[in-house]
């Protein structure tokens, strides 16, 4: 008798261990929610690593290329040829273009606050509505360059010295009556006598060294002109003046085709109301 309790027993206890192992045990499900970063402003963008068959890179040879509204931010462009390039609306906040050849090229409403400009080559270029707030424009060559609109603010001239002629937006139109003109309004001198090209010279040769085009220096005087243009084979080149004074020197850079054993006729022609006199030259292209 004792012995079938005992077996009665531990049955009991084997059906209750097997009933609690198979009894599901609940567990705590714990879900971790990312707590939100602050907001944080972007930082601008990296300049573009090429821009259609132009690589950003310092030294580059882009001469001419389309570059109009490209992202050039910081870029390190030194020593590089962007000579009539269009880099119309393009970005060059906080870029690197010392000793960089922008000679002709076109940067209409182009960001150029705090770039490196110090020895660049910007003659004739047409930075007409351009931002060069904060540009430090050093030792650089301006020559026939068009700043109409340009923003100078806290901008490093290139002689060195800071200028803010235009840091002020401009003023709302008044109906206040017009202002007399300035100065720099008047109209041209209108000089007696006939008018005369006193002087004309160019390098006899200049080399192409593979370019299609090239820079060449026309040093040149005028007398009793009222206003001056410069031809290149009988064609307008875009180069023209109004002197102030008679006599009157000075150099202009021209940009032209370079072919091998070719030449072109530069001639300057003074003009005013009497009539107008001419000089020209040939200047030859070797390889």
């Amino acid at each position: 008798m004792l012995k079938k309790v005992l077996m009665s027993a531990a049955v009991l206890m084997l059906l209750a261990a097997c009933s609690r192992s198979d009894t599901p045990v609940a567990t705590e499900t714990v879900i971790e929610t990312a707590t939100p970063s602050p907001s944080v402003t972007p930082s601008p963008e990296p300049a573009q690593q090429k821009v259609g068959d132009c690589v950003i890179e310092p030294g580059t040879d882009c001469r001419g290329d389309d570059l109009r509204g490209a992202n050039l931010y910081s870029a390190k462009l030194q020593r590089s040829n962007l000579s009539q390039a269009n880099l119309n609306a393009s970005n060059l906040n906080s870029a690197n273009l010392r000793k960089t050849d922008l000679n002709g090229a076109t940067l209409r409403h182009a960001d150029i606050r705090w770039a490196k400009l110090n020895n660049a080559d910007l003659s004739e270029a047409d930075l007409t509505h351009a931002n060069l707030e904060g540009a430090n424009l050093t030792g650089a060559d301006i020559q026939g360059a068009r700043l109409r609109g340009a923003r100078i603010c806290k901008t490093i001239w290139t002689n060195g010295e800071v200028r803010n002629t235009s840091c002020e937006p401009p003023a709302s139109p008044s109906p206040s009556p017009s202002p007399s003109p300035s100065p720099s309004a008047s109209p041209p001198p209108n000089f007696t006598g006939t008018a005369r090209v006193t002087s004309l010279s160019a390098p006899d040769t200049v080399s192409c060294d593979g370019a299609n085009n090239v820079n060449v220096d026309v040093d040149f005087g005028v007398a009793r002109a009222s206003s001056w243009k410069i031809l290149v084979d009988g064609a307008p080149t875009g180069l023209e003046g109004t002197p102030q004074r008679s006599p009157w020197q000075g150099t202009r850079r021209l940009r032209t085709q370079c072919k091998d054993e070719t030449s072109h006729k530069i001639t300057v022609v003074a003009m005013n109301a009497s009539g107008s006199a001419q000089r020209t030259i040939t200047v030859s292209f070797s390889s």
